[in-house]
């Protein structure tokens, strides 16, 4: 059983036996942006499909407790709508836009990390664009962020051997906003997410 730091505070919402944990999830227990961006490189081994490079939205949940499936229910509920609109948003451009998202219980960091590699690989995307919903440890708050990563490669064509890395958040995009009731209806309806994600876009080059 997985033992978190810090005490459990719920906010519960109309829906009867549903309720939201924040401040559940210990440093060490969390898959965070730290690890993403700091010179994780894997061989490629896509070929030029002809497609033009995309954009990888990759959500993924933070706040896990094992004993609260329910919760975790709603954490992923939320990754997966904000992550979905910011990818649609983003397809709206005329840009190639690919979706992953992990669940909360995905707590494995090198195994999720290895799956997020293939994925920009095996799509042959450019840029990743982290869309994360997550409860912020000691407040009750929700940490909406969005992180934009370089893809990098070893010059020259497709080969074997060429390598790939995450760069450094190269634009970030946040709000903090109190755990209730009109929070959640704004994920829900992605107006959140479509707002977010034109920021982002708009300080891309075309």
């Amino acid at each position: 059983m997985t033992r978190f730091a810090g005490s459990c505070r719920l906010a519960r919402f109309g829906l009867p036996w549903i309720a939201v944990a924040v401040a559940c999830v210990s440093a060490t227990a969390q898959v965070g942006t730290a690890e993403i961006g700091t010179a994780q490189v894997r061989r490629s081994t896509s070929t030029d499909s002809g497609l033009p490079p995309c954009v990888l939205v990759f959500g993924h949940g933070r706040n896990h407790v094992a004993e609260m499936p329910e919760a975790n229910a709603i954490w992923n509920d939320m990754n997966r709508r904000f992550a979905t609109a910011v990818a649609r948003t983003v397809a709206q451009t005329g840009r190639r836009a690919e979706l992953m998202v992990l669940p909360v219980e995905s707590r494995d960091m090198m195994a999720n990390l290895a799956q997020l590699l293939d994925q920009i690989d095996v799509q042959g995307c450019d840029r990743l664009l982290e869309a994360t919903v997550l409860g912020q440890a000691g407040s009750e708050l929700v940490v909406i962020r969005l992180r934009l990563h370089r893809i990098t490669r070893q010059a020259g064509p497709p080969r074997l051997d060429s390598a790939q890395a995450i760069g450094p958040a190269e634009i970030t995009v946040q709000r903090e906003m109190p755990l209730n009731e009109r929070t959640v209806a704004r994920l829900r309806a992605d107006d959140l997410a479509q707002q977010m994600a034109a920021e982002v876009l708009a300080r891309l080059p075309p």
